[in-house]
């Protein structure tokens, strides 16, 4: 299996906003219906890839990429799952006003962390905080593309209000049936919590056999990422079967006055 190679499609496309879906306390998913049918092969996208979101702010043009969490195989929307940022001025102008049936620009589907048609027989999908959004997407995908392969599926936050989506993960676990979850909480926990506690570490892959087999794709903060890679290369794991993303959006301003 090799990385699809990075699309980028320079078209710009209108998206309409149809839900709003609040997913923890900082963190929502924004569910636009997809372009109309004339346009929506040029929107065609893999799981994984993000998309550029274009905003005129006060007179001031912001671009910020934000990967899309939905599957390519949903007919009729995408979405984007965004977490508030402090200092973030896009996910709080998202958070803050804006509203279902809103329109807003996007161009650019693109990116190189990604499924192509060749799905892995054995994904490793690893995670933290909102690096999750493209790490959704793949599982998603393979789910409602019903592939017979195995995964299994590792996502770390800091406490349990901060995990995004774990209902569906789990119901999206049951459909495919044969996908391991696993979750760690790096702070407080309740004692209720049966999970892991603290980063994650060998013994937490203690399930997983022959992971020279598996493809990873890890998703999160430069040093979570580090330190996984680091991790599971020393378990075993090819280095060109490591695959990884940076967490979180990118944003830029030029003034439009």
């Amino acid at each position: 299996m090799t990385l699809s190679s990075s699309t980028i499609t320079k078209k710009t496309f209108q998206l309409v906003c149809q839900k709003i879906k609040k997913e923890t306390h900082d963190v929502k998913t924004y569910i636009f219906a997809k372009p109309s049918p004339e346009t929506q092969i040029d929107f065609n996208y893999h799981a994984g890839q993000y998309v550029n979101f274009i905003l005129n702010m006060a007179g001031t043009m912001q671009t910020c990429c934000y990967s899309l969490s939905s599957s390519p195989t949903n007919p009729d929307h995408v979405s984007i799952t965004i977490k508030r940022i402090p200092q973030g001025k896009v996910s709080n102008y998202f958070h803050d006003h804006f509203k279902v049936g809103q329109s807003i620009n996007v161009t650019g589907v693109a990116g190189n962390f990604c499924l192509d048609s060749a799905i892995p027989q054995q994904v490793l999908l690893i995670s933290a905080g909102s690096g999750i959004t493209p790490i959704l997407s793949m599982l998603r995908f393979m789910v409602e593309k019903q592939c017979k392969n195995q995964i299994t599926f590792i996502h770390s936050a800091k406490q349990e209000i901060d995990l995004i989506a774990q209902a569906e993960i789990t119901d999206l676990a049951k459909k495919h049936g044969n996908c391991q979850i696993i979750y760690t909480l790096t702070q407080g926990t309740s004692s209720q919590w049966h999970g892991f506690k603290g980063r994650l570490n060998e013994h937490m892959l203690d399930n997983i056999k022959q992971i020279n087999h598996y493809q990873s794709f890890v998703c999160g903060p430069k040093l979570f990422r580090k330190a996984t890679r680091s991790l599971l290369l020393k378990l075993g794991l090819e280095p060109s079967n490591y695959h990884d993303e940076s967490f979180g959006t990118y944003e830029y301003s030029k003034d439009n006055s």
